[in-house]
């Protein structure tokens, strides 16, 4: 099956193009005359009498959604017309309540693939079979008659989508067409293991359908309907359960340490406890309040006054850690958009957080209907701001300010947040072991979930920073699915190629000896890895991401490391003569990997290349993020045109072999600067723990045999190759 997504940016480039040349014909009609603008619009009604195509219909859709964006992104409070916001990219305030409000959820959560990047549009529209159709299209606007500007402007998208990609995907000469056709080991991650499990399908029913409820609605499902008033504030009752989705799955043996090291977490119901739980790929867990717990709300006018009235805002004296209290205040008013001014407020924020395309700010519901506020009422008039950074700093120091007199603090729920798709209570428990009592005999908790996984979670040390990017247990899967079996190979090689007419070879990316496990280390990463060469008699192991001072050394093999080509390591029979080693660093732009290097050698009258290409710069965003087509594009062409430079380098030394992690895909434009300079090549289902093949042998000779070996020890598997 073809990937479209990986076609988004060349897609995308072709309705840019299209709304471009929309535009150039919108400003001509203008300034026609009354008769020529009748004439045309006869034109134009006979071409909209005619058959669109799939890609003019879909063009069509996206286009106007846009367009729909772009005007209700100019009412937004007048923000993008301030002098002080002119320079940011875009700053949302996202109101509460009435028609702004809602049309605006809907609008971020219904057109979420068609403000991106469009890849989700084109695969719900489009399949492997259509994608030739959809070509042809492109190849027959490009050829239309009626605009030259039009056809023009497809010149370029023609040559790069309909000749290159049809080659591929057709005639494909320097391709074998038997593509491993071995037993997808990424199926597994399609199942979705919280939806399946019974206790929670209610709960994803309901989080399911929250995206059409309003905000009275919503809070029926959420923590404050237990909250009881307590002078400005609230507090729930003894043994009101709170819920907490977490990174991985901890007991309550394991949570100890981080109750004792860490003064606060952060809580709510059980909604956003599971929402939190699947975004981590971890667990949820069940606790009950020991005692009525009290909590501050931090979405009250006269409470942050308060607060900001315990200390000098001036100060600059140390409160906390390295926080002085007038940076302290500075995050409380930036936070709560209390005591400042709303556009001083949004300047601060895209001043300091602008690692985003677009900034999320919060105005709060009315709260008459809400069933705790009693004498509250609306009492809070700020724009909310969510941030991890400034969060915590204001949540310490408040808690260092009024921890004798509560327990925690919470917010009224009315946020809505892009980045979660729900709304919810903000909920901060301190003092949490003598607070919370923890449930893990309950159903929802993740020490009983965790027990239908298809794998022991207590056998591995899964390392958190790679939480936000373990969708669905990715990351657990791709370790325990690929176990290296040391005493049996993973496919048989034909007898034909198993002799020493040819070479075996292994392509791999050792993370730097950085396994998913932590409790992996480079002794027995090492040892695994020499028995899988001895095991499948490997000639040549050639290795990226080696960049420990360490060398295996073993008897049957020679090892060429150096300094001089860091993270490029190869691994060769000693039997085997190698010469002319040399290295040559690749050209970089400033600000990335300087670690970029080609390491080149001969044997047996053909010199090979390894290499590693710069994987450029990343698509930050978020689960809703608004990334626009031109960002998008900018980026992919940042990084084609990198890469592509640095094969022209390594091109340029006429090697017969070029081996390595090349950060492209197989629909790339570097992939077909390859093909052009006739290098063969053979794929494989996949090589990264994300399901795509980066990893690359380009011989300049065809070669028939290829499989990835089942590895664990790095999030790359490694590719077997006979040459």
């Amino acid at each position: 099956m073809v990937d479209l997504s990986l076609l988004g940016g060349r897609i995308a480039k072709a309705i840019k193009n299209i709304s471009k040349v929309e535009s150039i014909k919108e400003s001509k009609k203008e300034s026609k005359s009354k008769k020529e603008s009748k004439v045309e619009s006869k034109k134009e009604s006979k071409v909209e009498s005619k058959k669109e195509s799939k890609v003019e219909i879909i063009y069509n859709k996206i286009y106007d959604e846009i367009k729909m964006l772009e005007n209700d992104k100019k009412k937004m409070f007048g923000l993008d017309k301030h002098p002080k916001l002119k320079n940011f990219k875009t700053l949302w305030v996202m109101p509460r309540s009435g028609d702004i409000y809602e049309k605006n959820r809907k609008m971020v959560l219904d057109l979420k693939l068609k403000l991106g990047f469009y890849i989700t549009f084109y695969k719900k529209y489009l399949n492997e079979d259509e994608i030739k159709e959809f070509i042809k299209d492109i190849k027959k606007i490009s050829e239309h008659n009626n605009n030259k500007n039009l056809n023009n402007d497809f010149k370029e998208i023609k040559n790069k989508i309909y000749d290159d990609f049809e080659k591929i995907l057709v005639d494909a000469p320097y391709i074998n067409e038997n593509e491993n056709k071995d037993k997808d080991k990424t199926s597994d991650v399609k199942k979705n293991y919280y939806d399946s499990y019974e206790p929670y399908k209610e709960l994803q029913q309901n989080l399911n359908k929250m995206g059409d409820m309003s905000i009275k609605e919503l809070n029926t499902y959420f923590l404050q309907n237990e909250y009881l008033p307590f002078e400005n504030s609230f507090y729930v009752k003894k043994g009101t359960n709170i819920y907490k989705g977490v990174k991985y799955f901890y007991s309550k043996k394991d949570e100890l340490p981080f109750f004792e090291t860490v003064k606060y977490g952060y809580y709510g119901d059980k909604y956003i406890g599971l929402k939190y739980a699947k975004r981590y790929s971890g667990g949820l867990q069940v606790y009950k309040a020991k005692k009525d717990l009290k909590f501050f709300d931090i979405t009250n006018d006269d409470n942050i006054k308060y607060i900001l009235s315990l200390i000098d805002e001036n100060s600059n004296e140390k409160f906390f850690r390295d926080v002085t209290y007038k940076y302290f205040a500075h995050c409380v008013k930036m936070k709560y958009g209390v005591n400042i001014n709303k556009y001083y407020q949004a300047y601060l924020i895209c001043l300091y957080f602008n690692y985003y395309p677009e900034q999320w700010l919060s105005k709060m519901e009315n709260r008459d209907y809400l069933p705790t506020t009693g004498a509250n009422g609306k009492t809070y008039t700020g724009w909310y701001f969510g941030h991890g950074f400034i969060d915590r700093i204001c949540v310490e120091g408040i808690m260092n300010l009024i921890k004798d007199k509560y327990d925690g603090a919470t917010s009224y729920a009315g946020y809505y947040t892009p980045y979660m798709g729900i709304t919810q209570n903000e909920v901060i428990i301190w003092n949490q072991n003598s607070n919370l009592e923890r449930l893990d005999k309950d159903e929802l908790d993740s020490m009983v979930f965790k027990k239908m996984l298809p794998f022991d979670v207590s056998k591995m040390a899964f390392n958190e920073k790679r939480s936000n990017f373990n969708a669905n247990f990715k990351y657990n899967l791709f370790y325990f699915n690929n176990y290296f079996n040391p005493k049996k190979l993973a496919f048989d090689i034909p007898k034909e190629l198993n002799n020493k007419d040819h070479l075996k070879i292994i392509s791999l990316n050792m993370h730097n000896f950085v396994s998913l496990n932590l409790n992996d280390n480079f002794e027995n990463i090492s040892k695994a890895l020499l028995q899988m060469l001895k095991l499948y008699d490997v000639d040549f192991c050639f290795m990226e991401e080696y960049y420990v001072p360490n060398k295996i050394v073993d008897s049957k093999y020679n090892i060429i490391h150096n300094v001089s080509h860091l993270g490029l390591v190869v691994l060769y029979k000693k039997t085997l003569e190698v010469k002319n080693i040399y290295s040559i660093k690749l050209n970089n732009k400033k600000g990335f990997d300087d670690r970029r290097y080609a390491l080149f050698f001969e044997h047996n009258n053909k010199k090979y290349a390894l290499t590693h290409l710069e994987i450029g710069k990343r698509f930050i965003g978020r689960d809703y993020s608004l990334v626009l087509p031109d960002e998008f594009l900018k980026i992919a062409d940042f990084n084609s045109n990198i890469r592509i430079e640095q094969l022209t380098q390594v091109l340029k030394e006429n090697p017969d072999i070029v081996i390595g992690d090349m950060n492209f895909n197989k629909y790339d434009k570097e992939f077909i600067f390859m093909l052009k300079n006739k290098f063969y090549t053979q794929f494989v289902d996949f090589t990264s723990v994300h399901g795509t093949q980066v990893d690359f042998i380009f011989s300049k000779s065809p070669y028939s045999f290829a499989k990835t070996i089942p590895y664990s020890f790095s999030d790359h598997l490694p590719i077997f190759a006979i040459l």
